[in-house]
Order: C-alpha cells, then structure tokens, then sequence
C-alpha cells in the first residue's frame, strides 16, 4: 500500500460507522447559501489556471546555517551571531521548509531568516509573525522568531502539512491548537499559548480548524465534527451517511469534506449547529479516484482553497469563490499542496511538485482570483 494511501486511510479512520448515502450526480455542483447566483444545470463556471509570472529576485535565497542549539533535544536553533531577524514588510511575514531548515521570510521570499531545523512535519507561523510552531519528531515546538528560542510544548500528532495537519494560531497570535493522541490512540485538540508553559485539552477531534474571527473551533471526529462557539463546551455535529475527513470552519457556518461508503466524496456547507446542509462540490470532476482532503477558508471567508488528494500523494488545488460559485483550478500539469492564506487574504501560499515522487518543488503564490501564480522560492516547501 503506498504511503498517500496509508495517510488517507488514516484520516477516514477518525470517524467510525459509515452509513450509505448517495451524494448525486459527479461534477462540481454548486449551492449557496442565500447569496450569489444560482448556477446553471452545467455547473459553475471554471477558469483555466493563470500563466505564471517570473520569479525576480525571490526565486533565489542564500542558505544560512543555523546556530547550534542550546540542548541536544530541540531540532530548532538561535540565530548566528551577526544574523538579523527577518524583516517586517506590507508583505507581511511568510514561513517555508527547504533543505531540511525552517525560515521565516518576507511575503515574497526575500530577506529570510533560518529559524529552526526541521526536515519534515507541519508548521504555521502566527499571524503576527513573531512565533513559529512547528511539529516535528511528535513534539510541537515553538521558535521565537527574533531569537530563534525554542520551547517544547509536548507531544503532538502531524501529517504532511499538505494533508491538513497543519497547528492552528487564533487570530490573536496568543494560542495555537493542534492535534495531540488521547487516550486509545483518539485523536484530541490540545492547546497551548506562544510563549509555551502547560497544554490544555480543548476537546476531542483531529485536523483542527479555526474560524477567521476566532469565535469556532472545529475538528473531525468519530462520527461527525466536533464544534466550540465562543469557548462553549463543545458539541458533536452528527454528519449521517458519511464519513468527515476534513473540515474548514467559518463564524457562522463550517465547510466539510466527506467521503461516503463507496468511497465517492464531496464537500458540504452547514450551519455551525448543522442545520441547512447544502452541497458545495460533488466529487472532483477530473480525478474520479481522487477525494477532497484539504479545506482552507480565506481570512476575509470569501474563498474555499481545496485540494483533491489521491494514492502517491498525488494532490490538485483548486479555488471556490463562495460569492459567485466560480471554481478556479490553480494545478496545472503537477501536484500543488496547499500550505496557508497570508493573514490579508491577499495570497495563497502552496507548494508544486511531488518530492515523493522525486520532483522538485517549488514555493509559490497566487491571488485569491486564481490569477498571477508567482515563483517565491525554488526548491523549498
């Protein structure tokens, strides 16, 4: 069994029980809720991916190497003496991996700055850029950007970061959640504040997700999606017929990715209680054995970023404006990945090329429209 389709299995295990349903006719297929039009029996409409735009100086970084960590433990390290911490620019602040190394850069790659030594696992940085939590061997740590001080929050569970496993910063910066292994192996929310100290346990679920404003937290449990509105105890939303493998949360209604008992898969739209579910995407039209595995909601809620994964980590990113219904593919001939929106919904940040497979990548960015994908640093991800 290859190893994209050990991680997809390992997802739908989340949820138990799966019951039959039928999702309708394959092909993307939208609903919206109250607004926008509605589409035709055709579907919505698609716009071809957008011609790159060359790269400039951001296609090339000079590596720094890190400084050597205080504790033989941590697998992050100061900055060398004489380094700077990375710039603050109207670009905001951007993270990526290459070669094994975590740097923090500005939005369009430049200025960048070796944080932390880490060769695989997720990582988020927090929205005002100071703090860079990242998962790796199943411990989450957090790196101090300016210094490079890192702190130990405990253990933590984390896929590729592609595949949704990625912690989860309030929109604050003051906390981040991730996904820690409970009792039987379950999958729990944990949660943790950016100076580090004691975790605490927020509820059960994996592949968390937060919603723009901070006021819902959700995450994928057995048998539906579990959700807290403004740190009330949470609640179990039951999703009958169907197994939640993902799930992307907005402050007023959620975003799920399900697959049914004969492995068909599509994404719903629901009210935060539930209620008014309505079909957002069929299966993915032109990868019938793929399913829809990842969901990130723009910071503004006005876009969908979906990836439809499949075996080898085959992956495709497309863009679902919630307004209109348009669905914008941003793979062209490769696999994307997608990794975070900038804190502006100005971009999205993604990674093309399959490593697994031996390709090079690339560490790119496109505007929400779908339109001007831009090369910000080669080789990284």
């Amino acid at each position: 069994m290859t190893q994209g389709r050990d991680v997809r299995a390992k997802k739908a295990l989340i949820a138990a029980g799966l019951v039959a349903v039928a999702f309708g006719s394959a092909g993307i297929v939208w609903a919206l809720l109250d607004a926008g039009p509605t589409p035709d029996a055709a579907g919505p409409a698609v716009i071809e991916p957008a011609q790159e735009t060359s790269p400039g100086a951001a296609g090339g970084l000079a590596s720094a190497s890190p400084a050597t960590a205080e504790s033989s433990a941590p697998p992050s390290s100061a900055l060398l003496p004489g380094q700077e911490p990375p710039l603050r620019s109207p670009d905001g602040l951007i993270a990526y991996r290459k070669s094994g190394e975590l740097y923090v850069g500005t939005g369009s790659g430049t200025a960048a700055t070796v944080v932390a030594r880490s060769g695989e696992g997720p990582y988020a940085l927090s929205p005002d850029g100071r703090v860079l939590a990242h998962v790796t061997g199943g411990r989450l740590w957090l790196v101090t950007v300016d210094d490079g001080r890192a702190v130990d929050a405990g253990a933590a569970s984390g896929e590729d970061p592609g595949l949704g496993e990625c912690p989860v910063w309030s929109p604050d910066s003051k906390y981040v959640y991730f996904t820690r292994a409970g009792a039987g192996g379950r999958a729990e929310v944990w949660r943790v504040t950016a100076a580090g100290g004691e975790a605490e346990r927020v509820m059960s679920g994996g592949c968390p997700s937060l919603s723009p404003g901070g006021r819902v937290l959700a995450a994928v449990d057995a048998g539906g999606v579990m959700v807290s509105v403004a740190g009330a105890a949470p609640r179990l939303i039951a999703v009958a017929g169907a197994t939640p493998v993902a799930v992307a949360a907005g402050d007023a209604e959620l975003f799920v990715a399900l697959i049914d008992v004969s492995g068909g898969s599509a994404i719903e739209r629901m009210a935060i209680d539930g209620g008014r579910r309505t079909r957002v995407a069929g299966p993915p039209v032109d990868a019938p054995r793929a399913t829809w595995g990842v969901l990130r909601l723009s910071p503004d809620g006005a876009r969908l970023a979906v990836a439809a994964v499949g075996d080898d980590r085959y992956s495709r990113l497309s863009l679902f404006d919630l307004g209109s219904g348009r669905v914008t593919p941003v793979s062209s001939r490769r696999d994307t990945y997608v990794r975070y929106w900038d804190a502006g919904s100005r971009f999205l940040y993604y990674v093309e090329g399959n490593a697994y497979q031996g390709e090079t990548t690339r560490f790119m960015r496109v505007e929400p429209s779908g339109l001007g994908r831009a090369l910000v640093v080669d080789g990284a991800e």
